[in-house]
């Protein structure tokens, strides 16, 4: 497979199968990175975060990750969620032999997008919880 063509900024816009799969790899990292933050964030918080605060948390948490998943059985009961559709939309574009179609670039970016959304709330809870604001909604 030749990409010279496309260059390295080519690579690094995501316009090669190479650079969407590095893309997808930095989204699902940034998923998985909020999970965790939200997790340690419970558990510095411990029995001291408002009710309110926890329930917005796992409400992010669990668009991010299936938190019901237990056993074996579970991905297939429950939906999956957003760092799922990362992993498979990389798997779908690492498995092709050809340049990624237009749909995989779409869904990438509405993934991307819903991904930006839930940071920016995971962000703006945890700081006005440490600013001691009240949180709206």
């Amino acid at each position: 497979m030749g990409y010279s063509h496309f260059g390295w900024r080519g690579i690094c816009n995501g316009q090669t199968p190479f650079g969407l799969l590095l893309n997808l790899r930095d989204k699902f990292s940034e998923a998985n990175e909020a999970v965790i933050s939200i997790r340690e964030y419970k558990q510095e918080k411990g029995d001291k975060i408002r009710k309110s605060i926890l329930k917005k948390l796992n409400t992010i948490e669990s668009e991010l990750y299936q938190v019901k998943n237990e056993s074996r059985q579970d991905p297939l009961n429950y939906p999956i969620k957003l760092n799922n559709k990362l992993a498979s939309l990389s798997l779908i574009v690492d498995s092709a032999e050809a340049r990624p179609t237009d749909g995989a670039y779409q869904v990438y970016e509405e993934l991307s997008q819903e991904l930006s959304k839930l940071i920016d709330q995971l962000n703006s809870l945890i700081l006005n919880d440490k600013k001691g604001q009240r949180i709206k909604g």
